[in-house]
């Protein structure tokens, strides 16, 4: 026999070995030399479990440290998926404005076999800017940029237990200032037919509404690859259109 008590040691926590060892510390005062041999023993066997288990810990902490990384790094892939797919979603809308531009013309809907898109134009023109403020001569900043400062502050409320203000404090943080277009003047310069600045045109979007078309047997869902979509005759086609760039995009991307 190795031990002095009939204790299980292997099923004792890191907490109770620390009081198990230190209650038969206590004891061997007390006890023959015999009886000392096996309680020193059972210290033995008790400082070996304890110090494997504080080891443990370590292990644990450092498991749950890598499972931290490989969690940051889904949630960057996570991340990164929905902003392709969300891009992808843009350059499709984009598509579809190009159809509405090329094909239907004065027409609202465009119809597949299953589904429907519907066209509403939105209200006010969509500013696209392809150049930089910074390129643009002196009379075109002038005429159709404005400066934008923003502040931003920390303010402090001390207030007594009922609620009563005592002091407010606000703090100046940082301040930002930069020059950039402005949408309503230039809006005005194109309803009034006047030259824009180089990279700026105001283009029509749209609301689009999608609608599932019933009748009868569904088919299999079509490849979602935009080239097949189009034909090369309409790919190849020379006629320009808002929106065009975003169309082929769509077609790089998809191949």
């Amino acid at each position: 026999m190795t031990q002095f008590t009939p204790t299980k040691l292997e099923e004792l926590n890191t907490f109770q070995l620390f009081k198990h060892y230190a209650a038969l510390q206590h004891s061997l005062p007390l006890l023959t030399s015999e009886s000392k041999e096996l309680v020193q023993a059972e210290m033995e066997i008790c400082a070996n479990l304890r110090s494997t288990k504080i080891d443990s810990i370590h292990y644990v902490w450092t498991d749950n440290e890598s499972k931290v990384e490989v969690a940051k790094q889904e949630q960057k892939l996570l991340a990164d998926a929905r902003k392709h797919h969300e891009s992808q979603i843009k350059n499709i809308k984009s598509l579809l404005e190009h159809l509405r531009c090329t094909v239907l013309r004065d027409e609202k809907t465009l119809k597949g076999k299953n589904y429907s898109f519907t066209f509403s134009p939105l209200k006010e023109t969509t500013l696209e800017l392809n150049s930089n403020v910074e390129d643009w001569t002196e009379q075109e900043r002038s005429i159709f940029c404005v400066e934008e400062t923003i502040l931003t502050t920390k303010k402090t409320l001390i207030k007594s237990i009922d609620g009563s203000l005592i002091e407010e404090i606000t703090d100046p943080i940082k301040e930002t200032t930069k020059v950039i277009p402005n949408v309503e003047a230039i809006r005005k310069a194109y309803d009034n037919g006047q030259p824009l600045p180089r990279g700026v045109k105001l283009v029509q979007k749209y609301k689009i509404y999608r609608k599932r078309i019933l009748r009868g047997n569904v088919d299999a869902l079509p490849s979602l690859h935009s080239k097949e979509v189009l034909s090369k005759e309409f790919t190849n086609s020379s006629e320009e259109c808002e929106g065009s760039e975003a169309f082929d995009e769509v077609s790089s991307t998809s191949s």
